[in-house]
């Protein structure tokens, strides 16, 4: 299953960005209705952003969304979103034009003086 994130390109990759998955040949949205931590965390893992993030929900102006997840609980171990638990493919109640954003930090390093520093650092 691929996941891609609308966003702008910084650095040669996108860490933030309106959350979207690929189901039957066919891009689709994550409803963010009891959207938790856990699976901020799991989903930005598998982007390729393993540590800190943080996620919401944003109004889109797609006239015909699809949303192919909602009510996602995941426990924070899986590897895939779609490892964790959801009401199944396109069985949602997301209304309003809402979708799921998110954003991710590629490392967290903490300098000599103890302060906490997000440096995105880019990997081939």
């Amino acid at each position: 299953m691929k996941v891609r994130l609308q966003g702008p390109v910084v650095d040669d990759y996108i860490s933030e960005g309106i959350v979207q998955v690929e189901h039957e040949g066919k891009w689709g949205y994550i409803c963010p209705s009891k959207w938790i931590k856990a699976n901020t965390y799991v989903l930005c893992g598998q982007l390729g952003f393993p540590n800190n993030a943080e996620s919401y929900a944003v109004a889109i102006q797609d006239v015909e969304p699809v949303y192919w997840l909602d009510h996602v609980t995941c426990e924070g171990w899986e590897s895939s979103i779609v490892s964790c638990d959801h009401a199944g493919w396109t069985r949602h109640q997301c209304e309003g034009g809402g979708a799921l954003k998110i954003k991710c930090a590629r490392k967290n390093i903490t300098n000599v003086s103890g302060m906490s520093l997000k440096c995105l650092l880019k990997t081939d």
